[in-house]
């Protein structure tokens, strides 16, 4: 059964269930802890920003899918302690995978010269034929520029990022933040019958 210290660094809304994003303390590994009775958990969990646990788990089966290698299943928890923000946001930039860039797309690696997530208008997303090429589905971005929030979105550069946090919404993230990005589950509607998953914007530090 693995074991680690982790804090918790991103809560996001699924649906009327929430995500759980943590990064590893030993060597800043990205994990989306999951319920073992269902993949999401309930809206009044209590997992916070900012706790740190020791964790026990189990690897999920969806890390057979290079799209979902941070998924983890929790077994057990303890907590330990809390981290600030600006505590959170230097071990990120001391140990973390950072991109920084004006083209949030390569947060998200992969392996063919073709970045497979499409930037279709404003929104960037993965259709469901070539999400697997995505290596990731969660990481870390510094924005050279500030944005601006939204009815629930935050703009800028011609792009729009759908805002998912749990967290009240500031009116502007400023340049130089380190911004959680991630990949929404995959959906579709009657304008695109193929689904997508789409590029969201989970927190910031």
């Amino acid at each position: 059964m693995p074991s680690d210290e982790v804090v918790i660094v991103g809560k996001t809304k699924a649906g009327s269930m929430i995500c759980i994003g943590a990064l590893s303390l030993t060597n800043a590994v990205n994990f989306r802890l999951k319920d073992r009775r269902f993949p999401f958990w309930d809206e009044d969990v209590d997992f916070e920003i900012g706790q740190c646990y020791k964790l026990k788990y189990r690897r999920s089966k969806n890390r057979e899918n290079p799209h979902h290698v941070e998924d983890v299943v929790v077994l057990k928890r303890k907590l330990l302690r809390e981290m600030s923000r600006e505590d959170i946001a230097d071990f990120i930039r001391d140990k973390g995978r950072i991109v920084e860039s004006e083209d949030p797309r390569y947060v998200f690696r992969t392996d063919n010269p073709d970045h497979p997530m499409i930037l279709d208008g404003r929104s960037i997303y993965a259709p469901e034929s070539s999400v697997d090429q995505l290596l990731n589905s969660v990481g870390f971005w510094i924005s050279p520029f500030g944005l601006r929030e939204s009815s629930g979105s935050y703009y800028g550069k011609g792009l729009r990022i759908k805002y998912v946090g749990v967290e009240p919404a500031v009116a502007i993230i400023k340049s130089g933040s380190i911004i959680r990005l991630s990949t929404a589950t995959l959906w579709s509607k009657p304008e695109f019958p193929e689904p997508r998953s789409y590029l969201q914007l989970s927190g910031w530090f």
